[in-house]
């Protein structure tokens, strides 16, 4: 069989389609043929007819002109005596119920049927598919209701017995249908209504006398960009080549030896999973054709699986990868600064995910007797003979699933089609082997539906499926392209219980895919979200990236670069930079008042009164790291430039704008939004509010400042780099304005590298040996998210980025804080977790890279050596005293709902 016509399944699932139909469908019924008819009629009436009409009659059928037949009967017998005998022969000798070329036809979502047959036989398909159409037949009257707006009708252009006169039977009717003054209103008619309209011409013979009316109308119709197709038997290779390239009408063609059309049936059988049905939910809207519908069905599965599932898909990914490269490697153990090296070569790219996941997963494997942590400082990840077996098993087990699958699927070939040999059978089911990846690709989220719940995959929604079949199909010889069709049609809509395990396989391989964000087109679209939105840094973070060695000042400037590196727009505002300003000056203030004298200043931040500004904090690490005069000057020049002779403000605009941040104006961001000042003094009042009833307020300026972005973010997609929640809480809104820094590093590592070899990833993790052990998502969570009303083919990616904004939102979000730690004030937060900052210390060379104590001490003068050794041993006592306090804090009890 060739390949399956793509253009004619849209064409019919828009609805729209008008159906031609021949006798074919009829003959299924033992309806006769033209030349079964003429021969019955002339057997019939012999005894009635001169023996000179009866030879003459007999001549015309072996030349296989019918009309001319009926035309000598008629002119012998009378018309009302031939159309007697003839109503007479056209009875269906089979039940009507078992007419599947009409039934297929009756559920196709045709919205007319024009018809040469006598019979009513499709108006009886159509009402047992309890679908009313309308029968008009060929008088003038009828014809006129032939119009671009018709719909549910049925024309019958030759008559019926009904109308005896108007019946379309003889050589004489014929020349009258095709010259003749009173029919050429039917040619008209036909030819104005199908020109509009894709049509489809099914059951005629090439030897049938209606064959060439047809063809000839279909010729009229066409055009190159609307083609005629037409099922029709007995067509010559080169007569249907040159009308595909003369007049755009596509021959599909089928034997038809013993004249019942038995072909037509099988061939309408393989475009029946792909057609809509009567009464579909998406007749006449086509699925998107541009792959969105498979980046929305990606930006959906990440959502889902690594935002909002339970049991941590993504760790179950990560450990099974894992596990597979342990058992890779030599002796079975890998560092843990090496596994995401290691990953990298088992996956073909480096994996989207941050160092505490991906720790926490070797933690994971070592708590369930999979792995242990060996070797120096337990810096080693070794595979137990626990988790050898595993791998062992589960890489077993999915090679006898894939045999297994193999093996059934010939099996379904040699059952349909018992004369086809083992080794085609063997390469057809190969094939389909090959083939389901890319289905996969398309439709993941369906066949699991499948493989779970028995729920097929809606074909007729899958255009890109059948050009997919099609280019598959093409690499078989042609006698076994019907068969790869049917056996796909079966493992995507009804597969066996043999070949759900290895298709089951194949699907935690498809959701690892995603999970892991390893989809560039899932990450490009989501990348593009991201830089469409406007970035605003909050002072206390600013602070950090401008105070050198000051706590966090390598995460900030390391979280400033990772958002630079993807593309993200970092800015700030000039009301956010005065409070930059304001707390660097505070800091130049006090160390000029304190005599720039190291020990008087490292007293004072000792002493009670001792101020949270992360300037000073900066110092006191950056005078004890080895310097020998650590006078403050020169460390706040360090941070700020040439501040003695520029002012502080603009110095941090010169210093920020370095770093690669903007400096962004809200009456510039927002062109075509006036500013209402009116309504930034309401935002900032609310803000004030609230800051008050929690005990946070600083000063006005502040509130201003926040009202600012906040006023932004009600205009244009703004996140609020913050370790306050308070412009979420006044907005009110689904979306997070405020993220933590957290948050946006977390963010960060959603972004992995770019493949070289897309195709290969994917290829590489749905041939990994996922399940039987090696899960990644549980079936709960596969029903879950593998929704039966959710259709693949219809998803929208506008509405997918919707939803993966909320969830992000979500994250952003979704903390517990102690009780008065939104009291703290924010310069002092953490910029990170605890746990977090561990895994950053490995990854930041400059926070790991000092220098060690007594190799500087070596090189100072003696009183500079003391100087140094003094004061690293407050420094040391302070830090032990700032622990301490820390350890009592942590101590308390945590509640919830204590948010910023």
């Amino acid at each position: 069989m060739p390949q399956l016509d793509i253009d004619l399944v849209k064409a019919l699932n828009t609805g729209k389609c008008w159906a031609v139909v021949g006798s074919g469908p009829s003959c299924e019924l033992g309806v006769p043929s033209w030349s079964a008819l003429a021969l019955g009629a002339l057997e019939e009436c012999q005894s009635e007819l001169p023996q000179t009409a009866l030879a003459a009659a007999r001549k015309e059928a072996v030349l296989n002109q019918y009309p001319n037949v009926f035309e000598t009967l008629s002119n012998n017998l009378g018309r009302a005596r031939l159309l007697h005998v003839l109503e007479g022969l056209c009875k269906p000798q089979a039940p009507r119920s078992q007419g599947q070329l009409y039934h297929k036809l009756a559920r196709w979502p045709f919205s007319n049927y024009i018809t040469t047959n006598y019979d009513d036989l499709l108006e009886d398909s159509l009402r047992s598919a309890r679908t009313d159409f309308l029968v008009r037949r060929n008088s003038r009257d009828d014809l006129s209701a032939m119009r671009a707006d018709t719909q549910r009708t049925i024309f019958k252009i030759h008559g019926d017995w009904s109308t005896p006169h108007d019946v379309v039977l003889t050589g004489a009717d014929y020349r009258e249908l095709e010259h003749g003054k009173p029919k050429d209103f039917i040619a008209d008619k036909l030819f104005a209504v199908l020109s509009m309209f894709d049509v489809v011409i099914v059951g005629y013979s090439a030897t049938d006398p209606d064959f060439l009316e047809q063809l000839q109308r279909a010729k009229k119709v066409a055009s190159p960009k609307r083609p005629v197709f037409m099922f029709a038997s007995g067509v010559d290779t080169t007569v249907a080549q040159s009308l595909l390239l003369e007049y755009n009408v596509r021959i599909i063609g089928y034997a038809n030896p013993d004249g019942h059309h038995v072909q037509l049936l099988r061939l309408l059988e393989q475009y029946d999973p792909f057609v809509c049905k009567r009464g579909s939910r998406y007749l006449v809207e086509a699925p998107p054709e541009d792959g969105s519908s498979e980046t929305a069905a990606s930006l959906y599965l990440f959502t889902s699986l690594r935002l909002l599932a339970d049991g941590n898909p993504v760790s179950n990914a990560c450990g099974a990868l894992i596990l597979l490269a342990l058992a890779a490697s030599e002796a079975g153990t890998i560092g843990l600064v090496a596994l995401p090296n290691a990953l990298l070569e088992k996956a073909g790219v480096r994996l989207p995910v941050d160092p505490e996941s991906l720790f926490g997963t070797a933690t994971d494997l070592v708590s369930r007797g999979l792995a242990v942590f060996s070797g120096p400082g337990q810096s080693l990840l070794t595979l137990t003979p626990e988790g050898r077996r595993t791998v062992a098993v589960a890489t077993a087990q999915r090679q006898e699933n894939k045999d297994r699958f193999l093996s059934a699927a010939r099996n379904t070939v040699l059952r349909a089609h018992p004369e086809t040999t083992p080794d085609a059978a063997r390469e057809i089911s190969e094939t389909a082997a090959r083939v389901l990846s890319g289905v996969f690709r398309r439709r993941g989220l369906e066949i699991a539906r499948t493989v779970l719940e028995d729920f097929p995959v809606d074909l007729a929604e899958a255009p890109d499926i059948l050009a997919l079949l099609n280019t598959f199909s093409s690499s078989l010889p042609a006698e076994q392209q019907g068969s790869f069709f049917e056996l796909m049609v079966n493992v995507l809509t009804n597969p066996s219980p043999e070949m759900k395990p290895y298709m089951a396989s194949l699907t935690q391989g498809y959701f690892a895919y995603h999970v892991l964000g390893l989809d560039p087109k899932c990450s490009t679209e989501r990348l593009a979200h991201a830089r469409d939105k406007c970035w605003v840094m909050d002072a206390s973070i600013l602070i950090k990236a401008l105070a050198r060695e000051c706590r966090d000042n390598a995460y900030a400037l390391d979280l400033v670069q990772r958002m630079l590196s993807l593309g993200l727009r970092c800015t700030t505002t000039e009301a956010l930079i005065d409070e930059v300003s304001e707390h660097a000056q505070w800091g130049i203030t006090l160390g000029q008042e304190l005599g720039d004298v190291p020990e008087r200043i490292l007293a004072w931040v000792s002493s009670s009164e001792g101020s949270s500004n992360l300037f000073v904090d900066g110092y006191i690490h950056w005078a004890t790291d080895g310097r020998g005069n650590p006078r403050f000057a020169d460390y706040m020049r360090e941070c700020l430039g040439d501040y003695e002779h520029l002012t502080v403000t603009s110095c941090v605009k010169r210093q920020l704008t370095g770093l690669g941040m903007q400096i962004t104006h809200i009456a510039k961001e927002l062109q075509n939004v006036p500013v209402d000042s009116a309504e930034l003094t309401h935002l900032a009042d609310e803000i004030q509010t609230y800051r008050k009833a929690r005990g946070t307020y600083k000063n006005e300026h502040q509130c201003q400042a926040e009202a600012e972005v906040l006023w932004l973010a009600m205009h244009r997609p703004t996140v609020f780099l913050s370790q306050s929640y308070v412009l979420n809480h006044v907005l009110r809104s689904e979306s997070a304005v405020s993220w933590t820094p957290e948050a946006v590093y977390r963010f960060t590592t959603l972004f992995g590298d770019t493949p070289s070899n897309p195709e290969a990833v994917y290829e590489s993790m749905l041939d990994s040996p996922f399940g039987n052990g090696l899960d990644v998502v549980d079936h709960e969570t596969m029903r879950k998210y593998a929704d039966p009303l959710i259709a693949q083919t219809r998803m929208a990616v506008q509405q997918e980025l919707d939803n993966y904004e909320r969830a992000l939102a979500g994250k952003a979000t979704a903390r517990v804080t102690m009780d008065d730690f939104d009291k703290v004030p924010d310069e002092q937060k953490p910029l990170y977790s605890v746990r977090l900052i561990s895994f950053l210390q490995r990854q930041i060379a400059q926070e790991t890279a000092r220098l060690e104590q007594a190799a500087h001490a070596s090189q100072m003068n003696t009183k500079e050596g003391r100087d140094y050794v003094r004061l690293k041993s407050e420094e040391r006592r302070r830090q032990e005293k700032k622990n301490r306090q820390l350890r009592k804090k942590a101590s308390q009890p945590r509640h919830k709902g204590a948010h910023h």
